[in-house]
């Protein structure tokens, strides 16, 4: 189903952009993909902290109307590394019925990472799997974006 297909063009792994200008790119393409998200899935994030220090654990709640994959991404708050902390090597399971489902489970951590401000959590829910190796290829190309049938929420924390 090509409708259905969700790409996903991101920086893993912690790939920085270089440069002020750029920093700021990176929030305004993750709202860019908030605002182009499917209004009939409903996604909703919470975190379990309102503030937290450097390397402290969180945790978020994401909530959604439809059963589907979730993809969770970290925002430092320097504005510099766009990161998918979920799924990961420890927890791959990442399929989720309707309804909510709390991070970090089992024993992997969600650490707060950057310099003071307030990092950016999204949660993207897609009906279709999304496929992790080809969006590799495009770490150098500074590139982010969502295409297809996905819900998403995004929220600060400080």
């Amino acid at each position: 189903m090509a409708a259905c297909a969700l790409s996903l063009l991101l920086a893993l792994g912690g790939c920085a952009a270089k440069g002020s200008s750029a920093d700021a790119a990176w929030l305004v393409r993750m709202e860019s993909a908030l605002g182009r998200a499917t209004p009939a899935i409903r996604v909703s994030m919470q975190a379990s902290a309102g503030q937290t220090k450097a390397d402290d654990a969180t945790g978020v709640r994401v909530a959604s109307n439809t059963a589907g994959f979730l993809y969770v991404l970290h925002l430092d708050a320097d504005g510099r590394a766009l990161r998918l902390v979920f799924p990961n090597a420890t927890d791959g399971a990442n399929f989720m019925g309707a309804g909510d489902i709390d991070l970090p489970r089992g024993n992997w951590r969600l650490p707060a990472r950057g310099s003071g401000g307030a990092a950016q959590w999204m949660a993207v829910v897609s009906p279709t799997q999304i496929d992790m190796d080809s969006p590799q290829a495009q770490l150098a190309y500074g590139r982010f974006e969502l295409v297809g049938i996905y819900g998403a929420a995004m929220i600060p924390l400080k």
